[in-house]
């Protein structure tokens, strides 16, 4: 394999020695990975039905109405306190025509299930076939909804008399576990294959927060860690198809806020390869029977493999997670004993799946792996089992009730919300507040579409989100303020839109919030940071100021803005798109009295929407995180398809100029084509984060908010930086 890998930068190498490679390896395919076939033998039982009639009260149904279902069977001696939950999979649906096929079938109606459900590998019940988990309680969840148990929709289809309610399934289904003993568990695991694997991994902390504190509580995800990659004719097939099923389901309010669209290789044929980009079958004996195939089909089978385990470098390197990773060209399944244990199963560094999940749950000593087994396999096709557990960086939402009374609500009327994380040591007389972004609606037709969503209604919010990144600025006092408002904390229109409803009062919403926190403890601040991402980053830019002015004279407060740097820029036809948005803006959220007068003074008010017009004014120092190819920029401002976008980049480095000379003024302009760069850990501070002179952007940021040294540094041009990634 070293050598091989050696041989990588010739290209005709690569090519040869990858389809060399490949063959040789499926010729030993036997050796380790085998066909998982039901066994005649008596290694398996059948567990009884349980229709969860009470379900259909809270609304909580199948496809066609029909109450969800579940097979339990009992732990027994050691384990009484212990359960495994098994979600089952079996894809999705995208359409009304594809939920109407799935509601006469077991995928949509407990009418149609099987009395009897199969226990099996993780599910079994003897030592032999289970060694770790067999006396657990054992319980497999039935899957009617179509949409990895995400959706919740009130409204029934009335022409087809369909249910999109797979949330609710999943929290009647714990409830009532819970109630059958769960609420006493001392060990939990949640667990799922495919759609049901992408459940587990979706549902796994609100499974942690059904369970007593005390519980040890983990998530085991088998073929379920799908990548966003495109077809082979460049289409984002499976893109397409995830929005639909999102869309369809209602499924928006019940993802977690920093998702990820991934997909797992054994459904190449989905998405590498859809039927109906394969009209001459020419891919169809390959993806069959890899052993037809082609050189250069095996070639784009690596690439697609290689992509796949480069997802691997956004999840977080700690001990929580555990991977197994083989070569096996199949679906897996932890229900059957030749995948799970047994003398055939599959095998890396000499453990079985249910020895390595064992060794990783109870964190044996000397036993946990924490870090990516089978890396020896880079170059082929593989197979996942990523095994996630909760964190302790989760932060409950706050809602500001007492906002209302003031008028400051989101665009449905919703009072606003933010999340705080409070500080400890030497950090808790030091705030850092990070605002949200998420764009702006610029007419009525785009604030409608935002009041039904978390950017518009905190009732759409999720309860609980991740801080990571710049949110784990030190010991600090840490907030994260929701944006809900659409027009970057600038709005404020008294009247209420007589015919929508719709409230523009995002500057009462800054306003509310910042009070809120000075009562929390921000009043007696040393140091304080206002910071933001996007919109949020343009936030921090125009109250910065703002927010100087809410803290005591003695307090040291700063801004940083990360990707809100947006600057006035025609796009390649000549047209000033983006100056006309932001004019619509200002005037839709009557932003103008809340902008700075010293910009206004001077220009329409839709120009003091721009950074480069109103920075070199800012009194409070200020540091500017952005890519001089800010791909949101590119994308929206510039539209550079087919065209080459470094021009933009001059023209956002002569929009830099705006920030002026004050030693006050810092910046961090890398040359990666990214929005957002503070709220991930990846690009924030760690080994492969980009760099500019060898400063990671927390460094730089750290130095210059702690005055070590004043930083000010623009990247060569694309695509000299190296350290993009």
């Amino acid at each position: 394999m070293e050598f091989f890998i050696s041989q990588m930068k010739i290209v005709i190498g690569l090519v040869i020695r990858m389809t060399t490679f490949v063959l040789t390896l499926l010729a030993f395919l036997p050796v380790f990975c085998t066909t998982h076939v039901l066994s005649n033998k008596h290694d398996s039982l059948y567990v009884n039905i349980t229709i969860l009639q009470s379900a259909t009260a809270q609304g909580a149904v199948c496809l066609d109405g029909s109450p969800p279902a579940y097979h339990l069977d009992r732990g027994y001696g050691t384990g009484l306190r212990s359960w495994i939950i098994y979600l089952d999979g079996g894809s999705w649906c995208e359409s009304i025509p594809d939920c109407l096929d799935r509601s006469t079938t077991s995928l949509g109606s407990s009418n149609h299930m099987k009395q009897r459900g199969f226990f099996a590998g993780i599910l079994h019940n003897t030592s032999k076939q289970n060694p770790e988990f067999h006396n657990w309680n054992r319980v497999r969840v039935k899957y009617c909804d179509g949409s990895s148990f995400t959706g919740d929709v009130e409204q029934v289809h009335s022409e087809n008399k369909l249910y999109f309610r797979g949330a609710r399934i999943f929290k009647a289904i714990m409830e009532d576990l819970w109630r059958k003993g769960m609420k006493s568990a001392e060990n939990a695991i949640l667990s799922g294959t495919s759609a049901g694997g992408l459940a587990t991994i979706l549902n796994c902390d609100k499974f942690k927060c059904l369970l007593p504190e005390s519980a040890k509580v983990k998530c085991v995800a088998d073929a379920a860690f799908f990548i966003n990659s495109k077809t082979i004719y460049g289409t984002s097939y499976i893109q397409e198809m995830y929005r639909k099923i999102v869309n369809l389901h209602g499924s928006t309010k019940n993802l977690p806020s920093a998702c990820t669209s991934v997909m797992e290789p054994s459904l190449i044929n989905n998405t590498l390869v859809p039927l109906f980009l394969d009209p001459q079958h020419a891919w169809t004996d390959c993806i069959n029977n890899i052993s037809r195939c082609t050189s250069s089909q095996l070639i784009i089978i690596q690439a697609f493999g290689v992509k796949f385990l480069k997802t691997f470098n956004k999840l977080p390197s700690c001990c929580t997670r555990g991977y197994f990773l083989t070569s096996c060209y199949s679906h897996g399944d932890l229900r059957f004993p030749t995948y799970w244990f047994s003398a055939s199963s599959p095998r890396l560094l000499n453990k079985t799946i249910a020895e390595a999940v064992a060794d990783w749950y109870f964190e044996r000593a000397g036993e946990i792996k924490n870090r990516r087994m089978g890396t020896n396999f880079l170059f082929f096709f593989v197979y996942l089992l990523n095994f996630v557990t909760t964190e302790s960086s989760l932060v409950n939402l706050t809602i500001l009730q007492t906002a209302v009374a003031k008028g400051a609500v989101c665009l449905d009327g919703s009072p606003p919300a933010y999340h705080l994380d409070r500080g400890s040591g030497t950090g808790v007389n030091n705030w850092v507040i990070s605002v949200e972004g998420g764009g702006w609606c610029q007419n009525v037709a785009q604030c409608l579409l935002r009041k039904n969503s978390k950017y518009g209604s905190s009732a759409k919010m999720e309860n609980q989100i991740f801080f990571s990144g710049m949110l784990k600025f030190y010991n600090w006092n840490r907030v994260f303020v929701r944006y809900c408002d659409g027009g970057s904390f600038t709005g404020d229109v008294e009247a209420i839109d007589p015919g929508t409803g719709l409230h523009y009062r995002g500057a009462r919403i800054f306003k509310a919030i910042m009070k809120e926190l000075l009562a929390q403890g921000m009043n007696k601040s040393e140091n304080a940071i206002l910071s933001g991402c996007s919109a949020g980053g343009m936030t921090t830019i125009l109250h910065c100021d703002n927010f100087r002015i809410l803290l005591p004279n003695s307090v040291k407060v700063k801004c940083f803005s990360d990707a809100g740097y947006f600057i006035d820029n025609e796009d390649i036809s000549g047209e000033l798109f983006i100056q006309q948005f932001y004019n619509d803006v200002v005037t839709l959220h009557g932003s103008v009295k809340n902008l700075p007068p010293s910009c206004t003074s001077k220009l329409k008010p839709g120009l003091c929407f721009f950074p480069q017009n109103v920075a070199q004014q800012i009194q409070t120092p200020l540091f500017i995180i952005n890519s001089a190819y800010d791909g949101w920029q590119v994308r929206n401002i510039l539209v550079p398809r087919g065209t080459d976008p470094k021009g933009f980049r001059l023209n956002f480095l002569k929009a830099l100029e705006g920030l002026g000379p004050s030693s006050t003024r810092g910046y961090y302009i890398n040359s990666c084509f990214a929005h957002c760069q503070t709220q991930k850990q990846a690009s924030w501070f760690g080994p492969n984060s980009p760099r500019l002179f060898n400063k990671t952007i927390a460094e730089a940021v750290g130095d210059w908010v702690l005055e070590i040294n004043q930083f000010r540094q623009i990247d060569c041009p694309y695509p000299c930086d190296k350290t993009c990634g």
